[in-house]
């Protein structure tokens, strides 16, 4: 029996959920997505969804927090199919050594 390969995909930080859970939602700081992207890359998860890069500053700047904070695992920006937001994504993946966009 041929050996099975699982990607584990992580995408807590580009869900959208706490823009729509409301008033109550929990909104990590960065230096709590740092840690927790820390963790994930540890624990052996293969891909990050670090955010959406050409949407705000503030939101390039964490996907470049967390490319340069990761080790092992790939680090995904995701965008619309616009120019601008996929050239933010590229230079705010760069840290990274391994990264991809997610349209």
């Amino acid at each position: 029996m041929a050996a099975r390969k699982i990607i584990i995909t992580d995408t807590s930080f580009s869900d959208g959920a706490p823009l729509e859970a409301g008033r109550d939602a929990y909104i990590m700081t960065l230096r709590e997505k740092i840690e927790a992207a820390k963790r994930l890359d540890q624990a052996g998860v293969n891909i990050i969804e670090s955010g959406r890069a050409g949407f705000t500053r503030a939101d390039a700047e964490e996907v470049v927090a967390i490319a340069g904070n990761v080790a092992h695992m790939t680090v995904a920006a995701f965008c619309a199919p616009v120019a601008a937001e996929v050239d933010a994504a590229i230079v705010a993946l760069a840290p990274s050594p391994r990264r991809r966009i997610h349209l």
